[in-house]
């Protein structure tokens, strides 16, 4: 990752270990892991990262985070293994644990430190200031992540009061794309004292990959730029991986090149053997629209691919 700062490099692998979290959420962080609880019942809610055990100590670890979880009454939490997570072969050491392969691809963590080059765009971006506006960026999320009849209305049951936590505690800002009076695309950007951190990233089927998401992803980081921290980072699925290769060829800070491994996951081409970084998630339903990155330029940094957890 030459050109990017050591605290730049962390917060990209774990960005969950860095960003201001609000009054409804909780952070258990230790030398070994970063756990994080936010309202809700979904996989998503709970995500542990920030992983450092020791040799020998990983099933240890799992039961420590595990009698948390059930302690708050969670039954499934997201896991992220970045490449700096130890011990080495941690993915495998979990997926002998129980942990479940969410899918077979992977995707990309990704980094922005300078604007953008995007397309000009028919979209109205704003940054969601009302409820209502809040309750229309939930409803895009729930039709772009295709979740759940019971899942979706327990999103729109907690709209009001987590608009009302994240207005008040001003850790992140939803971003609304508007195609006219149409909501379209949504995305929620978290702060930190590094750069925001992008995600939640969804597009409501019927317009997808005309854009409206390198929409959000330059509002994005004009908000980074405003608030003094001027990095932004995100995640993009494989099917962006060619098209990120070819425009991050001739960056210079981070720049490199991408393919796709034998077991679909991404691997770094440009250094071999790199530990992937892997996401364990609750449910293979949970299938995640993934955003169109073809009309954004991005400085790609490492690997992520996907496991599933629960109790």
């Amino acid at each position: 990752m030459t050109g990017f700062s050591r605290e730049l490099h962390a917060f990209a692998e774990d960005p969950g270990a860095f960003v201001a979290i609000g009054p409804d959420e909780e952070r258990i962080l230790t030398d070994r892991y970063c756990v994080t609880f936010a309202p809700g019942d979904h996989f998503w809610s709970a995500s542990v990262q920030w992983l450092r055990f020791h040799a020998g100590d990983v099933e240890a670890g799992v039961a420590e985070i595990r009698r948390l979880m059930a302690a708050r009454g969670r039954h499934a939490a997201a896991w992220a293994v970045g490449p700096s997570a130890t011990p080495e072969g941690l993915v495998d050491l979990l997926l002998g644990l129980g942990l479940v392969a969410e899918s077979d691809e992977g995707s990309l963590i990704l980094v922005l430190t300078q604007p953008p080059r995007v397309e000009p765009s028919p979209f109205d971006l704003r940054l969601v200031s009302t409820a209502a506006e809040y309750l229309d960026a939930i409803e895009v999320g729930n039709q772009g992540f295709g979740l759940p009849a019971e899942d979706a209305l327990d999103e729109r049951g907690r709209a009001r009061d987590s608009f009302e936590s994240e207005h008040a505690g001003r850790q992140s800002v939803r971003l609304l794309a508007l195609d006219g009076d149409r909501p379209v695309a949504t995305g929620r950007a978290w702060r930190s004292p590094f750069g925001l951190y992008l995600g939640g990233g969804a597009t409501i089927p019927s317009d997808r990959r005309r854009g409206a998401m390198s929409a959000v992803v330059a509002a994005a980081w004009q908000e980074a730029v405003r608030r003094g921290t001027p990095a932004l980072v995100t995640f993009g699925g494989t099917m962006a991986a060619a098209v990120l290769s070819r425009s991050a060829s001739g960056r210079s800070a981070g720049s490199g090149t991408w393919s796709t491994g034998s077991a679909g996951e991404l691997v770094d081409s440009t250094a071999a053997g790199q530990q992937a970084r892997s996401s364990f998630v609750e449910s293979r339903e949970a299938d995640d629209a993934q955003p169109e990155h073809r009309r954004v330029t991005y400085e790609v940094t490492l690997t992520h691919a996907s496991v599933i957890q629960c109790l």
